[in-house]
């Protein structure tokens, strides 16, 4: 455990609760996000791969894994109240609601929880607000929009969207955040090979994109 006095500093907070999340201590990441006021001119800070919300962007990413491992154990009602966690705002971040919030993959799979509860209707509704949210913007909200999409049925907007999430990594000039997305897309069409290739593609271009090498360490561990 980090000093307390090390961790009274906001952006160190937010790294040690990164740091946690690597060795998979997702509980204890949330808890030290949660127990701390956060300076709302600190709150907004470039941690490597976003600049905007970051406390909240760690926060819901701690939440969003401890959801995942619910739902592979398939304990659906803790899987479904970490991803609505993972949806809040915390009044001590001191950040606001954005209007266009990065919550694609979250709604994505709350919907997938909230399906396999028999609640339908909810969980389209969710995988809706996923599409809406993420159909015009790139990287992983494209990805988490897309696969909502043919959840939803709309298959050719989907394919469409998806395709070209595949084929980004085609061109030379590829961007770190739609690298980042195929790889993630490639994983969840359980192509890790392809997904491993790609995340360590990125991370010679790029060795301190943290979600990349989370991804990777993930990969690897199960293979």
């Amino acid at each position: 455990m980090a000093p307390v006095a090390i961790l009274d500093r906001d952006l160190l907070r937010v790294r040690h609760a990164r740091l946690l999340i690597e060795q998979n201590q997702n509980d204890q990441a949330v808890e030290a996000l949660r127990n701390h006021n956060f300076k709302s001119w600190e709150a907004t800070v470039i941690i490597h791969w976003e600049k905007t919300d970051a406390v909240r962007e760690v926060f819901a990413l701690a939440n969003l894994k401890k959801g995942l491992e619910n739902l592979k154990e398939d304990k659906f009602r803790e899987a479904e109240q970490a991803f609505r966690a993972a949806l809040e705002y915390p009044a001590n971040f001191n950040v606001g609601k954005s209007d266009t919030p990065n919550d694609e993959r979250t709604l994505y799979w709350l919907a997938k929880t909230l399906k396999a509860q028999g609640r339908e209707g909810e969980a389209r509704e969710a995988w809706q607000r996923a599409a809406d949210l993420g159909r015009e913007k790139g990287g992983i909200s494209r990805v988490f929009a897309g696969l909502s999409l043919r959840e939803l049925g709309q298959t050719q907007e989907a394919e469409r969207i998806l395709t070209g999430v595949a084929r980004a990594p085609a061109n030379e000039q590829v961007g770190a955040a739609d690298l980042y997305a195929a790889g993630v897309f490639d994983l969840l069409e359980n192509r890790k090979a392809e997904a491993s290739a790609k995340f360590r593609r990125l991370l010679e271009i790029d060795p301190f994109f943290w979600p990349a090498r989370l991804e990777l360490e993930e990969v690897d561990s199960s293979t």
